[in-house]
């Protein structure tokens, strides 16, 4: 029996986010520090900060969706 790597392709995605977060770690410079924990959000953006945020979803609703031509694979070795 072989093991198989798959990478399928979806051409679309039918459904909504329910919910999720960004999350990461960043260098604020010490003299600016007092400025972010004034307002963290304000801080982030005009910095552009918050790009640098991974999105992490945690919960979503699919409904539909279509698998494209894009298969990628890889058969593993034991």
């Amino acid at each position: 029996m072989a093991k198989v790597n798959i990478n399928l392709g979806l051409d679309y995605l039918v459904g909504h986010l329910r919910y999720g977060h960004r999350e990461g770690t960043i260098d604020i410079p010490d003299e600016e520090l007092k400025e972010f924990e004034e307002d963290p959000i304000h801080y982030l953006e005009n910095n552009e900060l918050d790009y640098e945020l991974e999105f992490i979803i945690d919960d979503y609703d699919l409904d539909d969706w279509a698998y494209s031509n894009d298969v990628q694979y890889k058969i593993l070795k034991d």
